[in-house]
């Protein structure tokens, strides 16, 4: 007929977003909600809107852009009165990730007991499960460990009956994750390895409820463990990836951007010697090893400036310094590796590993276990950060540079 006619390049436009929103393809999945509810308004059959919009929230919500998923939730709920009981409990438990995303979990709590409600209601164990794995996180973020911890049992109960390898990478993946925060590491580093073989199997890169915080804190301990290493290497560039605390002494975790500053200087992007190094010459590089020298990070534009630029104007100097910077981005090819915000660079610690950071980091552990009880310390820690030092330390600070003023003033 005609109206199947019509609906058919909506459903393959829903189909699409709903491939692009799994797989975290954000701008692929947005616009085939566009060109879907578009073909939608204009053929007058608006049926598929309501999914075509719970699409588009999931693909803004895993890649962590709120703003776009609150505007689409918004929308979804302008309808709510008139859609099906199965898009009702997606609304909710849309705006309970988007609220569990902003960390209000009380919000995400409330939220989820009714998508879990509509769920049993209409009988989707799929759906039923993915709720109680989502407020199983929600209660552990709450502080009740027992009752996330009996969501969990229910999800294992019910998984039998739902044969699926993402809600098995998905549900594994919060497990571990529960597991390890309160210090379970047996069974949470089984549970992890297992979740990551079957990502690797399958090249998963996303699911429902994604949650960057939990998956960087789950990669940098799948590398610590040697756990799927390159899978997991994989998965933490492609979803950019980064821990709240830098991983400076994670060996495996994939930075963009390697700078050691001890000994002789040197920049590896993406593990490997940086073929731009040879041709960054002149200021450019001397901004990056400026950068260096003060530390890396939270250094006032006007400092760095009057460290290259001494003998000339301040003003002249701040625009050979602009210039420089976009010069210095320029090479190395991505504009996000050096911040200036407020006045102040920084060289990002989300994006660069410098060994001078490393090497505070490990000098900072020991004062602190030096300062608490020597004696109870075991000399496997001992051992294994004094090698750690040794393996940063290759020479003095900057040793390549000679006598170089600017990098003697910098490192204060």
């Amino acid at each position: 007929t005609g109206v199947q006619t019509c609906a058919l390049p909506i459903f393959l436009k829903d189909i699409e977003a709903l491939h692009y929103m799994l797989t975290g393809d954000r701008d692929a999945c947005l616009e085939a909600v566009r060109e879907g509810i578009e073909i939608a308004e204009s053929s007058g059959i608006e049926a598929w809107t309501t999914h075509l919009l719970s699409n588009g929230i999931g693909g803004a919500l895993g890649a962590g852009d709120l703003d776009t998923a609150e505007e689409l939730i918004a929308k979804m709920r302008e309808g709510s009165r008139d859609i099906r009981r199965m898009d009702l409990c997606n609304l909710h438990y849309y705006t309970a990730w988007l609220a569990t995303l902003r960390e209000d979990y009380v919000g995400a709590h409330r939220e989820l007991k009714v998508a879990l409600r509509l769920a049993t209601e209409t009988g989707c164990p799929f759906y039923v499960m993915l709720c109680r794995i989502a407020l199983s996180q929600v209660l552990a973020a709450l502080g009740d460990e027992r009752r996330a911890g009996a969501q969990l049992r229910r999800v294992h109960e019910g998984a039998r009956d739902i044969s699926n390898p993402l809600f098995e990478f998905m549900s594994l993946l919060v497990y571990a994750y529960l597991a390890l925060g309160v210090g379970r590491e047996r069974s949470g580093l089984n549970a992890l390895r297992y979740a990551m073989g079957v990502g690797r199997e399958h090249g998963f890169v996303h699911f429902l409820w994604w949650q960057p915080k939990m998956m960087a804190t789950l990669c940098a301990r799948a590398l610590e463990a040697g756990i799927e290493v390159e899978y997991v290497k994989d998965l933490i560039r492609q979803r950019d990836l980064v821990p709240e605390q830098p991983p400076l002494q994670i060996e495996a975790w994939p930075w963009p951007f390697r700078i050691r500053a001890f000994g002789r200087f040197e920049i590896l992007r993406d593990g490997k010697p940086a073929g731009f190094f040879s041709k960054l010459q002149g200021k450019p590089l001397e901004l990056l090893k400026a950068l260096v020298g003060f530390g890396g990070e939270d250094i006032p534009e006007e400092r760095v400036a009057e460290s290259i630029w001494p003998r000339i104007d301040a003003d002249y100097a701040q625009r050979s310094l602009t210039t420089t910077l976009h010069r210095l981005r320029k090479s190395l090819g991505l504009d996000q590796a050096v911040a200036l915000r407020n006045g102040r660079l920084a060289l990002d610690p989300s994006i660069c590993w410098l060994d001078l950071r490393a090497f505070e980091e490990v000098t900072t552990r020991i004062d602190s276990r030096l300062k608490s009880d020597p004696s109870s310390v075991p000399l496997e820690c001992v051992n294994a950060l004094r090698e750690r030092l040794f393996d940063l330390y290759r020479g003095p600070f900057m040793a390549s540079e000679g006598d170089d003023p600017q990098i003697g003033r910098a490192h204060v």
